[in-house]
């Protein structure tokens, strides 16, 4: 589903129009990034916590010429899935 079509849906069982929705989604999409940006955790019920981690510098090998190189470390945003949703998605198949 891409965002165009999550807002239709969206749209639809909210009884709202889809220029709401595609304004509540930006809002949402902003509200996090800056929530995540000044380094808070957020905690979606039912779908997991969002935080940012700060992953190492590393060091790997470049796979075609076996030169190591260093990876500098950088910001992630990491999502932990609660065990409710995994188990609903646990027996879904790829099709």
């Amino acid at each position: 589903m891409n965002n165009k079509e999550f807002q239709g849906e969206l749209s639809k069982r909210l009884s709202i129009t889809r220029v709401e929705a595609e304004s509540f989604v930006q809002s949402l999409v902003r509200n996090v990034q800056e929530s995540i940006r000044q380094g808070n955790r957020i905690s979606f019920s039912g779908l997991g916590t969002l935080e940012l981690k700060k992953r190492s510098s590393r060091v790997s090998v470049m796979p075609h010429s076996g030169n190591s190189i260093v990876v500098p470390e950088k910001n992630v945003v990491t999502l932990k899935v609660v065990p409710s949703f995994k188990e609903k998605i646990k027996g879904l198949s790829h099709e």
